[in-house]
């Protein structure tokens, strides 16, 4: 069942809104949804190109892997050992990240990286 949302902006973001809306022939209701489902779309997953890259790194795939082993026997630290930056090559330059403390979720949304165009999956 579809549920309203009370959305308050300041008047330039709702101007752009409404522009928007006009030149895509929507509501502003219906574009603010669709932005939304894009933009969640967009960043929950990884593309192919991207997942090409991480399964490349194979000290990234084993860490990944035991990450998730880790998270499902419950264990939700990271030993200091593993808490240095990894680099993820991409094809716009390379991304390090140090996970935080505490946080076994080294894959977007949990335990499993997925692609929205293949089926891959770290167990």
């Amino acid at each position: 069942m579809p549920k309203t949302l009370t959305l308050r902006v300041d008047d330039e973001t709702y101007d752009a809104f409404v522009n928007r809306a006009k030149a895509e022939n929507r509501s502003v209701a219906n574009f603010i949804e669709n932005a939304v489902k894009t933009h969640i779309q967009e960043h929950d997953f990884v593309d192919d190109v991207e997942m090409a890259e991480i399964l490349a790194n194979e000290r990234l795939v084993e860490r990944l892997k035991r990450g998730s082993q880790e998270a499902r026997r419950g264990n939700r630290s990271i030993p200091a050992s593993e808490r240095n930056p990894i680099s993820v090559p991409t094809s716009s330059g390379s991304r390090t990240g140090t996970p935080p403390p505490g946080d076994t979720a080294l894959a977007p949304g949990g335990s499993s990286m997925k692609s929205t165009r293949n089926t891959t999956s770290f167990s």
